[in-house]
């Protein structure tokens, strides 16, 4: 009688297993390379953080500084002389300028810019504050036309508002009536041929306490530094729960029986 001897199951080639193993680290490497990817970010939105720390540090020491006179400042940069307070002689231009879709405490309105021309030669456009607009947009809106002659005002030098509607190529100001025009976005190059003046690059706001201006309650830059840090915060976040996944299937893939 003849005996049969069981083979038992031939294993599996080696090829298999290595490329299982090839495959194995293949994923290991791209879940280390985004995890690490989003470490990046999380980084790069703290440095941003630390950036709007400094220029908000730099403003106050600017913002916190003692008025001095527009002379004064002929020689700085444009960049310097932003936020500071400032004593401006000269005396107001004809023209008004209104700044379209400026909304206070839910309420749309213009802000109302005013050039003026400075003892020492150049011309600014003063914001003298916010008025409330008529109900119907064709309505005339009454204002108070400034003091004439010379006088000096209390101010600080701000960049125009970013905010406002923008169609791309610069638009030419829109004309109420004489010597009036409406803007939705402020652009000193086309608003300098209706004002017949060429203008510094930038805006003077009247102090709380001037005359000749309308509501005054200027918002002047914060920190702005929350954000970015809670934007980094998700990324840090997003990378450990990717990592936490990742050790967890691999974890389960390692508990389960092998296969028969």
């Amino acid at each position: 009688m003849l005996n049969v001897v069981a083979h038992s199951k031939p294993p599996a080639p080696a090829k298999h297993s290595a490329g299982a193993r090839v495959g194995r680290l293949l994923t290991l490497a791209v879940v280390l390379a985004v995890a690490a990817g989003l470490c990046g970010l999380g980084a790069w939105q703290l440095d941003r953080a630390g950036q709007k720390r400094s220029l908000h540090a730099a403003y106050l020491r600017v913002a916190t500084a003692p008025r001095v006179a527009w002379s004064a400042l002929d020689e700085v940069p444009v960049t310097d002389k932003l936020w500071r307070a400032v004593a401006a002689t000269g005396h107001y231009l004809p023209g008004t300028v209104l700044l379209d879709n400026r909304v206070r405490h839910g309420r749309v309105g213009y802000d109302i810019l005013t050039p003026f021309k400075l003892a020492s030669g150049p011309v600014v456009l003063v914001s003298r504050g916010w008025v409330q607009a008529p109900a119907q947009r064709g309505d005339g809106l009454a204002l108070t036309p400034p003091a004439l002659g010379v006088q000096t005002l209390a101010g600080r030098i701000a960049p125009a508002p970013s905010t406002g509607i923008s169609l791309g190529s610069p638009q030419p100001p829109e004309t109420l009536e004489a010597s009036r025009w409406r803007v939705q976005k402020i652009d000193f190059l086309a608003l300098a041929a209706p004002l017949n003046a060429v203008l510094e690059p930038y805006l003077l706001l009247l102090d709380d306490d001037q005359p000749d201006g309308y509501e005054r309650q200027w918002a002047l830059p914060a920190a702005d530094d929350g954000k970015h840090t809670a934007y980094a915060v998700q990324w840090f976040t997003m990378s450990v729960v990717l990592l936490i996944l990742a050790g967890y299937y691999r974890t389960r893939r390692h508990s389960r029986p092998p296969s028969p």
